[in-house]
């Protein structure tokens, strides 16, 4: 370890022995981490020594970094608004302004999906029918985060700074195959941000973004031969990857980058898979079957949500188990009366809960939430990580870094310190969520500080002789 740096909130300084192999031609280092479910970018200047990394100002909503993936279309399908200011602009719109208006959120993983499907596939918006490419979509956000980080960028320079003279960094899941990161450098490209994807652009895996920033910020001796293991856990996915350092704090991969689609998100979607099942009987006060979908585009849906997202944040490993969360439903009890309370009752008996009703809120224990919402997802972490663990490579692994937004989470940090072996050391940065865009600026600096990586395929060759007649044995 070369001491410990300066951590701030907003910034970071990091202090290294090893040569820059960044181009001289470059003024600034930016990178974009662009999540499922939030975004953020953070810059540095590249003749600054020690090296100051300024995250984005204008979006820091403490104690978080980043601002929410949610973008806001107008009726000509350019950007409005983006992040928090887009979710307060769409909720204050009145009815008539919100049918020329589309918000768009969490869509990043449809990339994925789009790369491995000859269709284009379309993100349909949260409120209303509209739908459009993602690569369009992304594309779109992009661009607008570009302004946002040069209009930051040049308010601290004598002279506006040319796109040319910055060297952009990317970063993408680490499951992500290289079609899905083809696409992020289509859309890049589509952005303004490079013109080629190559001559002042980089993607970054995530997880190798984190392992930079952890190995040079937290106060722990790695000398060479350290292996450790770095879980990323973002918003949409939880990537792995296991590295070992070599001189030079240059690092080197032990094992092939994994993950799965068990982010922050996975447990939004549990909690929104049982109020669709609590829902799919439910009559409105006029006998009518509740339309569950049709309440999913509205404001009320995105406002249920946002509470759901509050109990999710704040609950706590040791929190008592009879203690609750509330979930404001009060939009659906307008529309259904007195049948939601027996829906819920319903529930109760069918599934064996303790789910409480009062005054047009759902009162959920903390048993309840872990239970339901959160365990399903930590027992695909834990099968996968233990898995990893058994492996040759891994044996001797020192440490497990936890970093990404969702490590921001007291149920996740206890689970991951209690689920493997005490002779493997769990740490967590200050700012977990900050890690990633750290590494990425780091990257941005030095692309060779990841050394070596296991190759994700292999491709052979097989040939064989032409038969000649009387040569060759015709039973092979």
């Amino acid at each position: 370890s070369h001491g410990v740096p300066i951590i701030k909130f907003e910034r970071e300084i990091i202090d290294m022995d090893r040569k820059d192999t960044i181009d001289a031609k470059f003024s600034v280092i930016v990178a974009i981490d662009f999540g499922t479910a939030a975004t953020g970018y953070a810059y540095a200047w590249t003749n600054l020594k020690p090296k100051e990394i300024n995250a984005n100002r204008p979006w820091i909503d403490e104690p978080y970094v980043k601002t929410p993936t949610s973008v806001l279309l107008g009726s000509d399908l350019s950007v409005k608004a983006f992040g928090k200011e887009a979710r307060n602009m769409f909720m204050n719109l009145s009815d008539d302004e919100r049918e020329s208006h589309h918000l768009f959120e969490r869509f990043k993983m449809a990339l994925f999906t789009n790369s491995n499907t000859s269709k284009e596939v379309l993100v349909k918006s949260v409120n209303s029918d509209t739908s459009l490419p993602v690569l369009d979509l992304v594309s779109k956000t992009l661009q607008h985060i570009r302004d946002c980080a040069l209009q930051e960028i040049n308010k601290g320079s004598t002279n506006d700074i040319a796109i040319d003279r910055i060297f952009w960094v990317v970063t993408v899941p680490a499951i992500w195959d290289i079609a899905a990161r083809k696409s992020m450098i289509d859309a890049a490209i589509a952005a303004g941000i490079t013109k080629d994807g190559k001559s002042n652009f980089s993607l970054s895996l995530e997880p190798e973004c984190a392992s930079l920033a952890c190995c040079n910020t937290l106060n722990l001796e790695m000398p060479t031969g350290t292996k450790y293991m770095v879980i990323d856990a973002g918003g949409g996915t939880i990537d792995i990857t296991c590295h070992q350092v070599l001189r030079y704090n240059y690092l080197k991969e032990v094992v092939a980058a994994s993950g799965g689609p068990w982010g922050a998100t996975y447990v939004n979607k549990m909690f929104q898979d049982f109020m669709r099942d609590l829902c799919k009987d439910l009559k409105d006060m006029d006998g009518n079957s509740y339309d569950y979908d049709a309440f999913s585009m509205t404001p009320e849906h995105l406002a249920m949500m946002d509470h759901f997202e509050v109990a999710k944040r704040v609950i706590k490993m040791d929190d008592p188990d009879t203690a609750f969360k509330l979930i404001n439903l009060g939009a659906i009890q307008s529309d259904c009366g007195r049948n939601l309370q027996e829906a819920i009752t319903k529930w109760n008996s069918d599934h064996g809960t303790n789910f409480g009703f009062s005054k047009g809120h759902i009162k959920i224990s903390n048993l309840d939430m872990r239970r339901l919402f959160f365990q399903p997802l930590f027992d695909k972490i834990k099968d996968h990580v233990d898995q990893l663990l058994l492996r040759k490579e891994l044996e001797g692994c020192k440490f497990i870094f936890l970093v990404g937004g969702f490590a921001q989470c007291d149920l996740l940090q206890r689970f991951v310190e209690k689920s493997f072996d005490a002779s493997i050391r769990v740490c967590i940065p200050a700012r977990p969520g900050f890690s990633i865009l750290c590494g990425a600026v780091y990257y941005g600096f030095d692309p060779a500080s990841i050394s070596s990586r296991i190759a994700p395929v292999t491709l052979g060759v097989n040939k064989a002789a032409r038969f000649i007649n009387g040569v060759h044995d015709p039973n092979k």
